[in-house]
């Protein structure tokens, strides 16, 4: 979701690092509060608005047509297709990069190490 801000064509300024992270903190909080050890999509649809509305710069022209923020982030959210596996052990499903993280650690001697549900 993030990514697609950086190359949407109504964006002059799409969302950093910095939003993909705090996305990533607040739904798995927001899961966790409502007593899931998971996240769903739901959860990313939810807090989207809030977290990278202000992280979003359209371009003049879009904004001279009356577009706003909040409409681009909604088209953006309608063209991402929601993950459907699973996370395998080594990769993670959303970035295909790094193994996902539980919402829970332990300390284990001097490296922290996964708890497993």
């Amino acid at each position: 979701i993030v990514s697609r801000t950086r190359s949407w064509h109504t964006i002059e300024v799409g969302a950093s690092p910095r939003a993909s992270v705090n996305l990533l903190i607040s739904t798995r909080v927001l899961a966790a509060c409502q007593g899931r050890d998971f996240v769903v999509p739901d959860d990313v649809k939810e807090l989207s608005l809030p977290i990278l509305r202000h992280r979003i710069r359209l371009h003049p022209e879009a904004e001279i047509e009356g577009m706003k923020v909040d409409e681009v982030i909604r088209d953006i959210l309608e063209s991402v297709e929601a993950p459907r596996k699973s996370c395998p052990a080594s990769r993670c499903c959303i970035c295909s990069r790094r193994p996902c993280f539980p919402l829970r650690w332990e300390r284990s001697g001097r490296k922290w190490a996964r708890l497993v549900f």
